[in-house]
């Protein structure tokens, strides 16, 4: 079976982060750099943080330059570093701010967010569990927490976060991107279809929902429905291992063969 583009972080519940496959947004609010005063904190608290090499996860000692910022800030900070590629910086950002705040449910959803970027599930799982505990209605939580189960072979509580991500937000595209590949995985193809068509009805023009919605009308039989969706993929994709893979398959369902010409915007 041809694989699929496999899952999308929700990594703020603030602003948007970049994840590997897919931006996933969330609703703005004004940035703290429009302020000049909150402008020259954060610019005073990043100079605190880039004089020397990231540190293990722990507060700043001995004078923490995030003392006058509040989560909101601190966040702002600690995706600011991310920005610059600076994630070790970036978690420390937010443990400092769980010392003055702990349990606070925003710093535990990115820091846990960020930690499961870096490979570290375990540390991210503990985080976003405490953080259900705090907020649980933030669907951020129940798409990152379901991602950190699916690291430890947990189908069965991964698929039960996501139910409960899109019962909270039914046009989270994450939350059903995600969603529709384990039903894809699982071999419930109708099941998967529903999903990845609501991630393009929501999202016209995020590439990723095309790939996988192809290869389940592969699986479904509907080999032209597949064939216009992969060319939709192509173009919209920037990814070039995955356009190589789209034209392969694309090359595949073809019925003579040959190669289709490359589409055009």
């Amino acid at each position: 079976m041809f694989r699929l583009i496999s899952a999308l972080l929700f990594l703020s519940v603030l602003l948007p982060l970049p994840s590997v496959t897919m931006t996933a947004t969330a609703q703005e609010k004004p940035s703290p750099f429009s302020d000049p005063q909150e402008k020259e904190k954060i610019k005073k608290a990043l100079e605190a943080l880039t004089g020397g090499q990231p540190k293990k996860m722990g507060a700043h000692k001995p004078q923490d330059p995030h003392a006058a910022l509040d989560p909101e800030r601190l966040i702002q900070v600690a995706l600011q570093h991310m920005d610059e590629g600076r994630a070790q910086h970036a978690i420390d950002t937010l443990t400092d701010g769980l010392v003055r705040f702990p349990d606070q449910p925003d710093l535990l959803t990115i820091r846990g967010s960020l930690l499961l970027q870096q490979g570290r599930t375990a540390d991210a799982l503990g985080d976003l569990e405490q953080a259900a505990k705090g907020a649980p209605d933030n669907p951020s939580i129940y798409i990152n927490r379901a991602q950190a189960y699916r690291r430890f072979g947990n189908k069965t509580k991964a698929l039960a976060d996501l139910d409960k991500a899109v019962d909270l937000d039914p046009d989270s595209v994450a939350a059903r991107f995600n969603r529709g590949s384990m039903h894809f995985n699982a071999s419930r193809f109708d099941l998967a279809l529903v999903d990845f068509e609501r991630c393009i009805a929501v999202d016209p023009h995020a590439p990723p929902p095309y790939f996988n919605l192809a290869m389940t009308r592969e699986q479904l039989g509907d080999k032209d429905g597949a064939i216009a969706d992969l060319k939709r993929f192509l173009e919209l994709a920037q990814s070039e291992d995955w356009r190589d893979l789209a034209e392969k398959k694309l090359t595949e369902l073809t019925s003579d063969g040959s190669k289709p010409a490359e589409s055009k915007e």
